[in-house]
């Protein structure tokens, strides 16, 4: 009977996956990876611990990322394959640096600074913008 629960909810998790994927996950992580580029289409694979992502991009473009499955939360986005000449989530590392260098006011951009790195437990020198998109579409997946 155990076994059988545990299947059922495995089951309804690779569902839950399967439909987040479907509908925005996949489309979500094409923009994360490379925002200049145009969106053609995109496959994915679950597994009982990651995702595999192919995305196409209208320029030929061929990116492959694994998602990696924690109990909870989406633990870790790797770039298994990418024939663009930039490399993937670059934008995405150097994002909060052009926002952060708005403030003119050096007092309000730390205190914006700060209060990241309190929140994420991490300095944002850290991050790359591979953390940045598993960030991104475990918010995105939770809040959906």
């Amino acid at each position: 009977m155990i076994i059988f629960i545990l299947t059922l909810s495995s089951l309804f998790v690779n569902a839950q996956l399967e439909g987040y994927f479907s509908k925005k996950g996949v489309v979500l992580l094409a923009q994360c990876a490379h925002p200049t580029n145009t969106f053609e289409r995109g496959t994915y694979a679950v597994d009982d611990d990651f995702v595999i992502v192919d995305i196409f991009y209208k320029e030929g473009v061929h990116t492959r990322l694994r998602v990696n499955r924690g109990r909870y939360y989406f633990s870790q986005v790797s770039v298994v394959y990418d024939d663009d000449f930039v490399a993937p989530f670059s934008f995405l590392q150097t994002m909060l640096k052009i926002v952060l260098d708005q403030y003119k006011d050096s007092h309000a951009k730390d205190e914006i600074q700060r209060n990241l790195e309190n929140m994420l437990q991490r300095k944002l020198q850290e991050w790359s913008g591979a953390d940045w998109a598993l960030f991104i579409i475990n918010l995105d997946y939770y809040s959906s």
